[in-house]
């Protein structure tokens, strides 16, 4: 869970993951749920109607079905990756994608999973 260094050891308490003593009670774990339902949302009610290649279509689905899968294509903060797998994406295309980044970003720098 700490691979990002965005996460401390003591950040994980069991009163952060559940939320205790939190705005609205909403714990690690709270945030972690609602960013899996902001990718699966995006993938389910825009990715279908959006006039790329099939191809670029399973890529986005592919890289974002995971933590592992994400981490593999597009590495942790700081590190260094080939990208050039996006190479030819439309521009619309990589804005999409942008969001899916964003959201995985902002879970894992809360949340670095393993």
């Amino acid at each position: 869970m700490l691979q990002c260094g965005n996460l401390h050891e003591g950040d994980a308490s069991l009163r952060a993951l559940q939320g205790v003593g939190a705005h609205r009670g909403a714990g690690l774990v709270d945030l972690l749920v609602f960013k899996r339902g902001l990718i699966d949302h995006l993938q389910a009610k825009f990715l279908p109607d959006m006039n790329w290649s099939g191809e670029i279509k399973k890529v986005i689905i592919d890289t974002t079905r995971s933590t592992f899968a994400f981490r593999s294509a597009n590495g942790y903060p700081g590190q260094i990756v080939d990208l050039t797998w996006r190479a030819g994406w439309p521009k619309s295309a990589e804005v999409f994608y942008g969001s899916f980044l964003e959201a995985r970003g902002i879970c894992f720098r809360h949340i670095a999973m393993a």
